[in-house]
């Protein structure tokens, strides 16, 4: 049976570097070798062989910061893994790949400078792709926290809006007498102009136009 997925909960600003990584990787091998990579790289680690225990502990946990995962790896609703945790948890994904070798040192760098690290796997090649993935995650929860702000003034300007043409409508005073009358009263008030207005639109449905407070 396919474990149901739910998007992650919001967590505070990413710090300047990552502190935590689950591993998530069927062969206890090649999880053993990754564990001790990271944890000469200063990391905290802990592993996981099952791809939806994994995602449980990175929505639900907040030890997470980071996940390696194998490229191959699905959950049991057949959903790539790597997919889930990145776009569906909004977490940072490090994939890597045993199927993949590149003999030369610097071809595992330059796949490492992609996102992906492949077998053989360096504690160099590492740090390159963490970096990568933790910068990318940075900056997508920077996005993230100026969409919610826009979005935020936005609801704020049609809350305000909505009741300065209450007013115009209930006072029969012009646009720009509502607006100042709305102004006036969050300054008298010492509250914002978007409780303000919340609060004439509010009483504008039980109260008469003489008793709505921004007279």
């Amino acid at each position: 049976m396919a474990m149901p997925i739910e998007y992650a909960k919001s967590r505070t600003a990413p710090g300047p570097s990552p502190h935590a990584v689950l591993v998530i990787e069927r062969d206890a091998t090649a999880a053993g070798m990754l564990r001790g990579h990271l944890e000469g790289l200063g990391l905290t680690v802990e592993c996981t062989p099952d791809p939806d225990d994994g995602v449980a502990l990175m929505r639900d946990g907040a030890r997470q910061d980071l996940a390696v995962v194998g490229a191959h790896l699905r959950t049991a609703g057949g959903e790539l893994l790597s997919r889930v945790i990145e776009e569906r948890l909004g977490l940072p994904v490090v994939p890597w790949s045993a199927q993949c070798s590149l003999s030369e040192e610097r071809g595992i760098e330059i796949a490492a400078e992609c996102g992906l690290v492949v077998a053989p796997v360096n504690a160099s090649a590492l740090r390159t792709a963490i970096a990568r993935a933790w910068r990318r995650h940075r900056h997508q929860v920077e996005l993230d926290g100026e969409v919610e702000r826009l979005r935020g003034r936005l609801e704020d300007r049609k809350i305000i809006e909505r009741a300065k043409w209450s007013l115009v409508e209930r006072l029969g005073i012009s646009e720009p007498e509502a607006m100042r009358r709305l102004q006036k009263s969050a300054r008298s008030s010492r509250r914002p102009l978007r409780v303000t207005a919340m609060s004439v639109l509010e009483a504008s449905e039980t109260m008469a136009p003489d008793e709505l407070g921004v007279m």
